[in-house]
């Protein structure tokens, strides 16, 4: 019983020392995908209201020339 628990007290003492350790960084990957995800969001708000714009012109001229 006594070598179980020093193996758990090892092995628990091992996590803290590697939790310890750590540094807490952002990675580049997630800045990368941060900055793409806000460059596509904002070239897509600077096409929707166009695009709103024709959808509704072509809309209308549908509705006129099936009348």
């Amino acid at each position: 019983m006594s070598t179980t628990r020093a193996i758990e007290y090892r092995v628990t003492q091992r996590l803290l020392r590697r939790r310890q350790g750590r540094n807490y960084r952002v990675p580049v990957e997630a800045v990368i995908i941060v900055v793409s995800v806000v460059a596509c969001l904002g070239v897509l708000a600077a096409f929707v209201p166009g695009l709103l714009w024709v959808m509704l012109t072509g809309s209308v001229v549908l509705t006129l020339g099936l009348n």
